[in-house]
């Protein structure tokens, strides 16, 4: 079998053409588009089938001499274009990948508040209704503690949020307290970790919110909560005017008190239900990005990699 030789100068160039011992895989892509318009099979120096040049030039079993430019059907330009861009897109999707990675971490962790949806609360009530649970009472069974005033615990009707129970902060009697009122769990944490707090809440009355964390104010956390009401008397019929909060604080000591507390101010409209009501808490280590977040992140990585590749074919 004859070797590659040099078949001479290269365009106006003068250089010569050598053949190349390890092709790469744009030329792999280009000797099967070779072979099929062509008929023919490449070899190379060492007589294996199947192995384009290098570039255009050589000798060809299958009584052709080809200029790749020419036959085939590709564009050297072209050719090198699509294999920069599949050079650069794969670092750039490498990186979409770890940016989503360190933007979920936190997402990922598991919550360590326990009954963190209050289904463990008030364990008799089987019905719908209220239950109320005075200071130094546990309204579940050992998780959250009522520290001070009274708590109430919903089931089934139409102040919860998700599931079957939510917790009702201002908790007197015949939904007349008007607080200070403290619900408390104390947390397993790592003193230096920066965790986020979170919780879905809903109110018809004015109030003031207070959110701590280890006794230090939970950073974002809201002063009071939004009050869209109960008008829908269904069970779980107000859940869409829940509002979701969030924030963070830094864990100073390996057990930490998450404690919510509520001060209400009684208004006579008989319309009102004097309900400021709490559920779903989550506690997460790392800081939980929103979801829009991921998405802003994910459209600003495939518009730069189209930027890029416009600015190639341009």
């Amino acid at each position: 079998m004859k070797d590659l030789e040099p078949s001479g100068p290269l365009g106006s160039m003068g250089a010569e053409v050598w053949n190349s011992p390890i092709p790469s895989a744009l030329e792999r892509v280009e000797q099967e588009e070779a072979n099929h318009d062509q008929g023919g099979s490449i070899h190379d120096s060492t007589g294996t089938a199947g192995v384009s040049p290098r570039i255009e030039g050589y000798e060809v079993v299958g009584a052709f001499k080809t200029h790749r430019n020419r036959d085939f059907g590709i564009g050297r330009d072209q050719a090198v274009m699509r294999s920069t861009f599949i050079y650069l897109l794969r670092p750039a999707l490498l990186g979409l990948a770890m940016l989503g990675f360190a933007l979920t971490t936190g997402a990922r962790a598991g919550n360590i508040v326990q009954d963190g949806g209050f289904e463990l609360a008030d364990p008799n009530r089987t019905t719908s209704g209220t239950d109320y649970f005075s200071g130094g009472s546990s309204i579940d069974g050992g998780f959250w503690y009522v520290t001070q005033g009274t708590v109430g615990v919903d089931t089934d009707n139409q102040f919860v949020y998700a599931g079957q129970k939510s917790v009702f902060l201002n908790g007197d009697s015949n939904r007349n307290g008007t607080g200070p009122d403290s619900l408390t769990q104390t947390l397993t944490t790592t003193a230096g970790q920066l965790y986020t707090i979170s919780f879905w809440a809903n109110a018809d009355l004015p109030n003031t919110l207070s959110v701590t964390f280890g006794g230090v104010t939970v950073t974002g956390s809201p002063f009071s909560v939004t009050q869209n009401g109960f008008a829908n008397p269904d069970p779980r019929g107000n859940s869409a005017l829940f509002t979701f909060y969030s924030g963070t604080a830094l864990a100073t000591s390996n057990s930490t008190d998450l404690t919510f507390t509520i001060t209400v101010n009684l208004s006579m409209n008989p319309n009102l239900t004097n309900t400021v009501e709490i559920d779903n808490v989550s506690v997460t280590a790392g800081a939980v990005p929103e979801p829009s977040t991921l998405v802003l992140a994910t459209i600003g990585g495939i518009g730069s990699l189209a930027y890029a590749r416009r600015r190639r074919q341009g």
